[in-house]
């Protein structure tokens, strides 16, 4: 067993193999900790002391001391674990501890705390850890011919096939993805960025109204499976501030088996969605909250899927997505990656506030993007000074929570995972596929969509502006809280200390 020290961030792994990335911020420089000579011990013990203090204080206790590894319950709808690979190194608690944040005692609750997020599937370095799969369940049904499938693909995922198969224009990358689904067996295919719409445009009205009323401030944004969870157990006392709206997948299959099945002429109940995304946490969220969409399978399922059906890339026809719900504006694509839903929101906020669009030199955002884990910007209305955070990171939104920092700030966006939903567990794993590397390359191919898109705007995506005609009102309307709202619950039971 070595012990390894991360150069860039100081992060540490006890293995017997060797470690090529640093699951922690994702670079690939390491050192072997070699011992301490003699003569060095009189001039660094007492910040070794401090370290092995620090070190002791583990977040997460388990029954037995002798197990490193997170322990999972019978009912992880997320994640599952084979113990034969498993060599108990701990990599993925130091995971769960120090990326997740989370913390709990298995001799005071009854059941270890999991949020679905995945990452310490990705920082497994023997694969113990996986992903539990239903892309099989899909195919069955798909092949029983019975259903009408409809696919919710996340952009996350086309940016992926693109780097796997090379495939450098992200835009043919998109059509393949979708000629793929198509020959896999799905009936209609739509984008999650259709759902990302949705919210971004209720989230608008919602923190106008919040702000004019002056109360439940600042609105934190409830897009993230793994943050809601996270509210809901550890900081119950921030649910009335949590948006009150579904995620945009729930938000999306919503439309799906109302509006649309309504225009086409469908049976509801012979409609089957499928969300396919590199968020792992939907399937635990899924289950959970008893969610509408039937099911849920990650970007590494879809490739596992393409291997099974023996799809060759070279001989699919590109495609586009199916209409109704499949016009999508430059803001929804943003969603993918951290910030770019608080991007959306003030696009729309603006124009509400001022009459008129943001100039072409300010609708890029420049200082809610980027990789720190807190990111913030003010933007100057006619009225209203707008203060916004943006947090990819739990130990950094515990640090807003102290001394109610969190308070100066009308809006506050919450990402699980470092770089948002491109960098969610359920993603392919590749080498570095999570390094920050990795991350900076898919946001800006995220940015690039938006500003190729001839609609950067919400408000004018002629679809959605339909569907709020004829369906829903208008945002925030007593028609529209009553489709998307969420239910949100005090869960700080789970941690058995009440």
């Amino acid at each position: 067993m070595k012990e390894y020290l991360c150069d860039s961030c100081r992060f540490k792994i006890e293995l017997e193999e060797n470690i090529s990335k640093c699951p922690k911020c994702g670079s690939d420089s390491f050192h072997v900790v070699e011992d301490i000579a003699n003569n060095e011990i009189d001039a660094i013990i007492e910040s070794m002391l401090e370290e092995a203090k620090e070190e002791k204080k583990s977040r997460i206790i388990n029954k037995n001391e002798n197990d490193k590894c997170i322990l999972l319950s019978d009912d992880n709808y997320s994640i599952e674990k084979n113990n034969d690979k498993c060599i108990n190194c701990g990599q993925c608690k130091k995971v769960c501890e120090n990326i997740a944040n989370l913390t709990y005692d298995l001799n005071i609750c009854n059941n270890p705390i999991c949020t679905g997020c995945g990452q310490c599937v990705l920082s497994c370095p023997t694969k113990a850890l996986s992903i539990k799969s239903e892309y099989r369940k899909v195919k069955q049904i798909m092949d029983a011919n019975e259903k009408i499938v409809i696919a919710i693909l996340s952009p996350s995922v086309f940016l992926t096939i693109g780097k796997i198969y090379n495939i450098d224009d992200i835009s043919v990358a998109e059509k393949k993805t979708i000629g793929i689904l198509r020959k896999i067996g799905f009936d209609y295919i739509f984008s999650s960025s259709f759902g990302s719409d949705l919210l971004s445009f209720e989230e608008s009205f919602e923190l106008i109204e919040r702000i004019s009323k002056k109360e439940k401030l600042p609105l934190f944004t409830s897009s993230c499976p793994s943050w809601i969870k996270y509210a809901e157990i550890y900081h119950p006392e921030l649910l009335n501030n949590l948006s009150y709206c579904k995620t945009p997948i729930e938000m999306e299959d919503e439309i799906i088996k109302n509006y649309f099945c309504e225009k086409k002429g469908f049976d509801r109940k012979r409609i089957v969605t499928v969300s396919i995304s590199n968020c792992s946490a939907y399937k635990l969220y899924g289950k959970e909250k008893n969610v509408n969409t039937d099911y849920f399978i990650t970007t590494n399922e879809l490739l596992l899927l393409i291997k099974d059906e023996d799809i060759d890339l070279k001989t699919i026809d590109s495609s586009n997505y199916d209409s109704i719900v499949g016009e999508i504006s430059g803001s929804g694509y943003l969603s993918s990656v951290s910030g770019g839903q608080t991007e959306s929101i003030i696009r729309t906020v603006y124009r509400v506030i001022n009459k008129k669009d943001l100039a072409k030199d300010e609708i890029d955002i420049y200082e809610l993007r980027g990789n720190e884990d807190i990111r913030e910007a003010t933007i100057n209305t006619n009225s209203l000074k707008l203060k916004v955070a943006v947090v990819t990171d739990m130990k950094s939104l515990e640090k807003l929570l102290e001394n109610s920092l969190y308070k100066q700030y009308h809006l506050i966006e919450v990402s699980f995972c470092k770089g948002g939903c491109i960098n969610g567990g359920g993603q392919a794993i590749y080498e570095n596929c999570n390094n920050i590397e990795n991350i900076k390359d898919l946001s800006e191919k995220i940015y690039l969509l938006d500003k190729n898109s001839k609609n950067r705007f919400v408000y004018n995506n002629k679809e959605l502006k339909e569907i709020y005609k004829k369906y829903l009102e208008n945002p925030g309307s007593n028609n529209s809280k009553k489709i998307f709202q969420s239910n949100f619950e005090n869960k700080k039971v789970l941690l058995g200390k009440e």
